[in-house]
């Protein structure tokens, strides 16, 4: 009787102790805002490059990669004037694309839209392009007085990267150094520097944020 009262309480143990580490195996529920990376970028030259270039970023990396790895996956988005590209589609080498969610803020963006309502670009101008350019249709709108280039603040980007990631994009300025006031002679010789602040989720999901 006793033996079988000692066998009994040693099995309770061992139920109890794989039990435990089992729990203890589990893994940590994720938290999606330890994998976003959120940046402030300041003056990407859109202005200088040629015609048929752009100046390409990567928001992985945080920085403007050359022009001749245009034919890989290491940017995300390029800039020309107002024109600007996502690194996908029949025109790009990566698995990019783009929309622009309106009236809303940045912060207030918790997740990226569904898949059917991204674009990709075709081509390099035009409808080719998964960002529409023209004032009023895409990211900013012109003012034929001042002929000054304003982004729209309620219309953010929201892009796949050129791996696949989600990210999301508020240009906040079009001129070198982000002047509060932007005059006339500012919109003539320092236009087509983006500053912009973007969101990336590194973990491949939709979700910014908590």
């Amino acid at each position: 009787m006793k033996k079988l009262l000692f066998t009994t309480a040693i099995g309770l143990l061992s139920l109890a102790s794989c039990s435990s580490n089992d729990r203890g195996s589990e893994p940590a529920p994720v938290n999606p805002s330890a994998t976003v990376k959120t940046q402030d970028v300041k003056d990407v030259d859109g202005a200088t490059v040629a015609t048929d270039k752009f100046t390409l970023y990567s928001l992985r990396e945080n920085k403007v990669i050359a022009s001749t790895e245009q034919e890989t996956d290491k940017w995300d988005i390029g800039f020309n004037k107002t024109k600007i590209i996502i690194n996908g589609g029949t025109a790009r080498k990566g698995k990019g694309a783009a929309t622009i969610v309106k009236g809303t803020s940045f912060d207030a963006i918790k997740t990226a839209p569904e898949d059917a309502a991204f674009k990709t670009d075709s081509g390099n101008s035009g409808d080719g392009l998964a960002i529409t350019t023209g004032t009023g249709k895409g990211w900013y709108s012109y003012d034929p007085v001042k002929h000054l280039i304003t982004p729209i603040a309620g219309n953010i980007i929201v892009i796949k990267t050129g791996d696949g990631k989600y990210a999301k994009i508020q240009i906040t300025n079009y001129y070198k150094g982000a002047p509060a006031t932007i005059s006339d002679q500012a919109a003539l010789n320092d236009s087509g520097y983006y500053n912009f602040k973007f969101a990336l989720q590194t973990d491949g999901s939709k979700t910014f944020s908590k």
